[in-house]
């Protein structure tokens, strides 16, 4: 793979965590006081949300409103934060400004990649008609194109080329193979590839082609039409097939763009003093002070010491990091790690932090900031709970301190209940349960202790707790079907009926959950005067609107 396929993946997850901006002149479902609750963010909500079945419209009515005073819910504590002035507290600015570079990011990924790798429906058509033929080739991958030409004059004499292939081609899963791809459509390969492969005919082979993992030189062995879906139906997964291509190689561009510009320039003998430590550590790699001042590497806008490199190494993981046994390796590595910053001095030089999608993605960012700051700490501030409130609580939720009813057995499981019957007969003659269980329990961790299963609840072993529940202790039982399809003998060794916890046991317990329910009343209370004193409005109609229940 090319190196900046990683960088590509990092842009995506960018994307990703910030959010998808969105686009303005969008419907209003509610307003709270000043700010707005638009139909895709509660949309958004509403499928994050865990739905049912709805058996009616009113029932489906009714939840999605439970979902819609959730968001409103939280655009009022979010009113209470501003009010508090919590915005200019420092905690908020550092967390603000921590967060900027993702959004940064995710802005400059939409004007350089994304609004740069539209697709067209001729684009689209283009690719259908191409769905038409599948096609079987060889190839021979080289790292340099001198290479490459060699290889193809060998061919040209007569070499052979699945031969040549299992010699000289460095794709490590088809050269044993003779170089064999297999049949494949168009799409399944890279560009430059699939563009050659395509237009030879059975029997001919390519000329040196070049794509991001090197050199190729093709043969293709057949070609034959294959049937397709409508164009129609295939339409949507064709458009978002070509648009990850475009934005990939986009990708790709960009960032030969932006490291052309950096002029990135690697000192030698600092590269060689990476590898030569690398080796002498078996990976690990470490430096002295003095080394740490050594330059590595040189770019339009700054430069690199040893130092700054292992602070980079130090924050990837033991299994992630390069062997470095390679300078491509160093380098790639050290490229892969500056490219975030140059991917963000050039968001700051194009002017992202200006634009109005950075604007509102960073009043988006405060606000769930000061959302959860209100949620965790201003809303609970102070909420204590004192010894009697903590025992009434305990004597009014007594149901929260029960303890279910136990079994304690002793168990031998078999594979049939013909089995489990011969055992039972042979303990009822006498034989001991507990050596039966240890040489013949399928059960393998109880056998060890001679069967026995220690005390559990019903919802563990449902079938082995119901029958053991009605015995007598010391009394047998069984065959009994198990989880499986196995079968169990059982004989009773304890019972423990359902009690309550006594209160010295479970204070803790009790004081934890009295105080969620007291934090949760001051929650409820704090959001009843904030409705009483902000204007809501709710768009009914269009709130009815988003019901897709029927009758």
């Amino acid at each position: 793979m090319k190196r900046y396929a990683s960088l590509a993946l990092l842009l995506g997850l960018v994307l990703a965590l910030s959010g998808c901006g969105k686009k303005g002149g969008e419907k209003i479902l509610a307003r709270v006081g000043d700010h707005q609750i638009t139909l895709s963010e509660f949309e958004g909500r509403w499928e994050r949300g865990l739905q049912k079945q709805f058996t009616s419209r009113e029932q489906e009515l009714d939840i999605r409103r439970k979902t819609l005073d959730l968001i409103i819910d939280d655009k009022l504590m979010i009113i209470g934060a501003y009010e508090q002035k919590l915005d200019e507290s420092p905690e908020v600015k550092k967390q603000l400004e921590d967060g900027k570079p993702r959004i940064l990011l995710r802005v400059l990924y939409t004007k350089e990649i994304k609004d740069k790798a539209k697709v067209s429906n001729a684009d689209v058509k283009a690719y259908y008609d191409k769905l038409e033929f599948e096609v079987r080739a060889r190839h021979i991958l080289v790292k340099t194109e001198e290479e490459a030409k060699k290889i193809k004059d060998e061919l040209d004499n007569g070499a052979d080329f699945a031969q040549l292939a299992k010699e000289k081609s460095t794709d490590p899963s088809t050269k044993d193979k003779g170089g064999d791809l297999g049949f494949f459509k168009w799409g399944k390969m890279v560009g430059p590839f699939q563009e050659v492969a395509f237009k030879l005919k059975p029997g001919e082979i390519s000329q040196p082609v070049k794509s991001r993992f090197g050199w190729h030189i093709i043969k293709v062995e057949e070609r034959k039409k294959v049937e397709r879906e409508p164009f129609d139906r295939q339409k949507p997964q064709i458009e978002a097939q070509l648009k990850r291509t475009k934005e990939r190689e986009r990708v790709d561009e960009y960032m030969d763009q932006l490291k052309a510009k950096a002029n990135l320039q690697f000192l030698p003998k600092a590269v060689k003093l990476i590898l030569s430590k690398a080796k002498e550590g078996k990976g690990k790699i470490e430096f002295t002070d003095e080394e740490k001042k050594i330059v590595l590497l040189k770019y339009n806008g700054g430069e690199w010491t040893l130092g700054k490199f292992a602070d980079e190494l130090a924050k990837v993981g033991p299994f992630r990091r390069p062997k470095f046994g390679k300078e491509d390796e160093v380098k790639n590595f050290v490229e892969g790690a500056l490219m975030q910053d140059l991917l963000l001095d050039a968001a700051k030089s194009e002017g992202m932090e200006s634009t109005a999608e950075s604007k509102k993605a960073l009043k988006e960012s405060e606000e769930k900031i000061l959302l959860t700051k209100m949620q965790r700490e201003v809303i609970p501030k102070d909420v204590t709970v004192s010894d009697e409130e903590v025992k009434n609580y305990y004597q009014s939720h007594q149901d929260r301190f029960k303890v279910a009813a136990q079994v304690n057995i002793r168990e031998i499981q078999a594979k049939t209940k013909e089995e489990a019957e011969k055992l039972l007969k042979r303990i009822k003659r006498g034989v001991s349960f507990k050596r039966l269980a240890k040489e013949k329990s399928l059960r393998k961790w109880a056998a060890k202790k001679g069967g026995e299963m220690g005390y559990f609840e019903e919802r563990r072993y449902p079938e082995l707790f119901k029958a053991a529940w009605g015995l007598k202790k010391g009394r047998l039982a069984g065959p009994i079907k198990t989880k499986g399809n196995n079968w169990s003998i059982i004989r009773l060794l304890g019972k423990k009926e359902t009690k309550v916890q006594p209160f010295d046991e479970v204070k803790d317990k009790a004081k934890n959950l009295a105080l969620a329910d007291k934090r949760k009343k001051v929650k409820a209370d704090w959001l009843e005067d904030m409705r009483k004193k902000v204007k809501i409005t709710i768009d009914e109609k269009l709130l009815e609107s988003t019901v897709k229940a029927k009758g």
